[in-house]
């Protein structure tokens, strides 16, 4: 399992709007940030997420199963409503997103972990606002 820290979750919660727009065209759908509702099947299996209101705050989950309402994770399949689940993105997804969004990622940055890349996101959200 992917190894998240408490601040990195803090901030995908934070800035849930912008992660979910890069996340959402890498996956070929348009994001309205100004919706909170989410596309079908935004989350996949695989993805790592966290629900503010269910869980502890640097709690993540990996999804085993995914439906329009629910993710689903662990080994008892706890269900959690997704419209109230953020994803936390991986290094990977968050470099997809930025190639989505044409956005390009400085070479020494690549391989230095998902908080990094958020770090450099935020610092063009904060510039694009």
């Amino acid at each position: 399992m992917e190894q998240f820290s408490k601040l990195y979750i803090e901030k995908c919660v934070r800035f849930q709007e912008e992660i979910r727009e890069l996340i959402g065209r890498s996956r070929g759908m348009f994001v309205d940030i100004n919706n909170m509702e989410l596309p079908k099947y935004y989350f996949l299996v695989g993805d790592y997420f966290h629900c503010p209101e269910l869980m502890k705050p640097y709690e993540y989950k990996e999804a085993i199963r995914v439906d329009p309402n629910e993710i689903y994770a662990g080994v008892a399949l706890e269900y959690y409503p997704i419209e109230k689940c953020i994803i936390i993105p991986t290094e990977s997804q968050l470099l997809e997103g930025f190639a989505a969004c044409s956005l390009s990622v400085d070479f020494h940055l690549r391989g230095k972990g998902p908080e990094v890349l958020l770090d450099r996101n935020i610092e063009y959200w904060i510039r694009k606002g």
